[in-house]
């Protein structure tokens, strides 16, 4: 008799016996059903071991999978699973040698021709609040320019090669308008290219040599229209520059065409402030569906969110268009599908450039509809809008809803899904380089999956704390130095509180003029000050506290002259003025930061380090790939937690952060993200406004749902990025590529999180009070008799804590009561509500000298309560 195989029971004929036909089809029957419906198979491939091989691969440790991010929005491959991203990125430095003048957001700096009348232009404007209009007065040439010879700028060195940048955009002027480069002195004349577009601001640019600079005594930089313009023609210019660049870059911008060394150059070399670094980055995937809940939409008034992804649109009438707005980045070339959902509303998708102008005809979507579309060339963002126009153009009355959009990468609609975004936050990393990046900051991801810093280079705010000391005396300057710590000599980059980048000094070389800066092997740095500036006297040696002071903003003067013009030359009484405008002291030298008629921001020096060191660095959130296409956002100009102050509408009952000129956030945003009450988020309605002053974006909550004694924050994307930092040219990247590899990282993230998690419970329980500290009181205030005395501390989460009651001192708008030292600083400048009595008293903490001011109020009692998360 037969016998049958141990595991699925095929029949096995013995040498004897004749095999029938039954007997191979029943065993036929038993290996099909033991495999089963093979068709079916969830993989790739349809046999059995091909299949098995596939699971296999799915689960065998194998080398993560690279990408390269780049700035803007692009489209990326996920893996096989979802996975987070693990990016790499260098430092790179850009040192505007003009400082701050290109921003023109002033006259003062600017010289002109008598053919031209120079005004300031709040409507179109690149950088800033406003560019310079220049206007032909006569037929013939105009310009207006910046030059050395105002003393705003230092002479380029004239051994290095440069690249000269203005945006200009044209209003009348026939031939356009252009930059020209200009040597007194030498043989550079040099002309940019021509800028002929009335719509935006485009760059004029030209390269320059060692050779051109040969002989110079004055450098300029001029905004023109040549002599071909008549009267009355005008145009604009804006975010004017001038970088050091290689001689290599220099080749490669020259063998680019016009419009390629545009994009590049908008790129690579954007307008700054003076000195800045990659910074404020950020990088967004916004999940499967691309649009956001309606919260996140411009809505117009008459719109009412009834769900997420739910809003009602009343009041309609056959004469009016009720538009709700979101616009996205695209990818020129992409292909996006648009399901419209439910409802009977009407959605129109608008083309835009990065002006924000149509570069192509709307597409209009019925509510229940979808269409596939194609990112024309030379589009940046989709906008989406909800209305309540049907695509004839026709404006119909009533009410409309719309419910779930839903757009996705491909030219397939998919299932409606909320938007699931993720990112990675890097708001201070401060990746600094050399000039040609050969040496700079690294930040890379170490093994638990955070961000880490391998820091080259140094940067030192150079203010009253330091340790100054006077060392030479020149004829109407003198030359300090305060020491640096494990620098390389020769590597040095400095700022002036105005913005100025001072010129630098080799090593051993003796100082040639006033702003001057050297590194030098001694271990010290050397900066160079007009007596001018300081207001020392030309035979006068000032102490380290008046060194001290100058570096706090105070210029030093003879008192008993009357005019703060007047230098101490080291009799009679001593007088300081803040440097930047304001009320004069006497007598005893000002250990604290003047606060004058503009900000003050102290001297700045970078410098790179003998010795690399490796740091953490602050970030928030993790960024995760989808499976299949992900649009992946990278781009400068992340705030994240900003203390907010929010202002009160008595009208319409509601509060506002960034909605009043009275409590502005620091930097203006052009998109609310969240705002966090103590830290945990707040649900707040995002809105935009017309204001030059505050930026486009602003936050609204009810009166109901405002807690007056919480501490507010919110986290926004900055208009104002020149501001801030940077972009990074590229993001080296890698992601699990499998299930093994995903889950590896997923195990390694929790046992990480859970270790910390455990310390911190420990070090907690461990951790004693701390001590409060008495501050200093300044300006007559004393602690009030029989009431907790002034203090504060911080304690183990970073959180400075103020209490305690003061009387008794001056109360001008602008009095320091007191100054919180380094580390007890808020990372913005704060203010805060008191009351006594019943009276309002207004508190102003600055970010910079850590000064708290009395503002406003009538009291003769202060009461301290509040507190505000340290700087990091």
């Amino acid at each position: 008799m037969a016998e049958l195989t141990s595991n699925i029971g095929l029949k096995k004929p013995l040498e004897s016996e004749f095999v029938s036909i039954n007997t191979l089809n029943e065993n036929m029957d038993i290996i099909d059903q033991a495999l089963g419906p093979m068709g079916e198979l969830p993989t790739e491939e349809k046999n059995a071991v091909g299949a098995i091989s596939e699971l296999y691969d799915h689960l065998a440790a194998k080398p993560s999978n690279q990408l390269t991010l780049k700035q803007g929005a692009q489209i990326v491959q996920g893996g096989e699973v979802p996975a987070i991203l693990h990016p790499t990125m260098q430092g790179q430095t850009l040192v505007n040698l003009l400082g701050k003048l290109g921003n023109m957001e002033s006259l003062g700096v600017l010289y002109q021709s008598a053919n031209a009348t120079s005004t300031l232009d709040v409507v179109n404007y690149l950088v800033g609040s406003n560019s310079v209009k220049y206007t032909s007065n006569a037929n013939g040439a105009m310009s207006a320019y910046l030059s050395t010879e105002s003393g705003k700028f230092a002479l380029p060195n004239p051994t290095k090669y440069y690249l000269a940048v203005a945006c200009f955009k044209n209003g009348t002027v026939a031939n356009g308008a252009y930059l020209v480069a200009q040597a007194v002195g030498a043989s550079l004349n040099k002309t940019g290219n021509r800028i002929k577009s009335t719509t935006q601001f485009l760059e004029s640019y030209a390269t320059i040599l060692p050779s051109d600079l040969t002989g110079m005594t004055a450098f300029r930089m001029y905004a023109y229209a040549d002599s071909t313009t008549l009267a009355g023609q005008y145009a604009y210019v804006d975010a004017m520059r001038l970088y050091e660049i290689t001689a290599a870059e220099k080749t490669y911008i020259d063998g680019l065409t016009t419009a390629e060394a545009q994009v590049y150059i908008a790129a690579k070399y954007p307008y700054v402030d003076d000195m800045k670094h990659v910074n404020a980055v950020y990088i967004e995937n916004k999940g499967m569906n691309l649009l956001p809940p309606f919260s996140e939409w411009t809505l117009h008034a008459n719109a009412v969110v009834t769900d997420a992804y739910s809003f009602t649109l009343s009041g309609a009438t056959s004469s009016s268009e009720l538009n709700s707005l979101y616009d996205i980045p695209a990818v020129s070339g992409q292909s996006y599908t648009f399901s419209a959902g439910s409802g009977n509303g009407y959605y129109r998708i608008g083309y835009l450039d990065a002006n924000k102008t149509a570069v192509q005809t709307a597409t209009d979507v019925n509510a229940g509809g979808t269409v596939t579309i194609t990112a024309p060339t030379g589009v940046v963002y989709l906008r989406f809008n909800a209305n309540n126009t049907y695509p004839n153009g026709t404006f119909n009355a009533g009410t409309f809803t719309f419910t779930n959009p839903m757009l996705n990468i491909g030219s397939e609609a998919l299932p409606f899904e909320p938007q699931k975004p993720s990112f990675l936050y890097l708001p201070d990393c401060n990746l600094r380089s050399n000039v040609d990046g050969s040496v700079g900051d690294r930040l890379y991801t170490d093994g638990q999956g955070k961000p880490r810093v391998t820091r080259r280079f140094r940067e030192m705010v150079l203010d009253g704390t330091m340790s100054w000391g006077a060392w030479t005396d020149y004829t109407g300057y003198k030359r300090v130095r305060v020491p640096v710590t494990s620098a390389i000599p020769n590597t040095g980059v400095s700022v002036k509180y105005d913005g100025k980048i001072i010129a630098y000094v080799a090593d051993g070389q003796p100082a040639p003029s006033a702003d001057t800066q050297a590194i030098s092997s001694d271990g010290y740095a050397y900066i160079s000050i007009a007596d001018t500036d300081s207001g020392w006297g030309e035979t006068y040696t000032p102490t380290v506290d008046e060194i001290k002071a100058y570096f706090n903003g105070w210029k030093m003067y003879a008192w008993d002259t009357g005019s703060a013009s007047n230098p101490y030359t080291g009799s009679g009484t001593k007088g300081w003025i803040p440097i930047m405008g304001g009320t004069t002291v006497k007598d005893n030298v000002p250990t604290y930061y003047a606060q004058g008629n503009a900000t003050f921001l102290p001297y700045r020096l970078m410098y790179q380090l003998a010795q690399s060191v490796d740091k953490p660095v602050s970030y928030e959130g993790s960024l995760m790939l989808h499976e299949g296409d992900n649009q992946v956002e990278v781009e400068t100009g992340i705030v994240v937690r900003e203390a907010a102050r929010a202002s009160y509408n008595a009208v319409s009952k509601v509060y506002w952060i960034n909605g009043s000129s009275n409590f502005p956030i620091k930097f203006r945003p052009t998109r609310m993200l969240s705002v966090y009450r103590n830290q945990v988020i707040d649900r707040w309605k995002f809105l935009t406004q017309s204001s030059a002053v505050l930026g486009p974006a602003y936050a609204e909550t009810p009166e109901s749902l405002y807690d007056p004694s919480a501490t507010y924050s919110v986290t926004y994307r900055a208009l104002d990025t020149y501001a801030l930092g940077i972009a990074p040219q590229t993001i080296s990247a890698e992601y699990a590529p499998n299930i093994r590899e995903s889950v590896d990282s997923l195990a390694r993230g929790l046992t990480e999180t859970k270790t910390q998690l455990s310390v911190m419970q420990n070090v907690k329980a461990q951790k004693q009070q701390p001590q409060w500290i008495a501050p200093t009181l300044m300006s007559g205030w004393v602690n009030a008799v029989d009431e907790e005395p002034a203090g504060y501390y911080k304690d183990d989460s970073g959180v400075v804590r103020i209490r305690g009651t003061i009387a008794g001192g001056v109360t001008n708008a602008s009095t320091q009561l007191f100054v919180l030292p380094n580390g007890y600083r808020p990372a913005y400048s704060l203010y805060y509500s008191s009351s006594y009595n019943g009276v309002s008293i207004s508190l102003r903490i600055s970010a910079v000298s850590g000064t708290v001011f009395f503002m406003s109020g009538v009291t003769a009692v202060i009461p301290l309560s509040f507190s505000f998360r340290a700087e990091q």
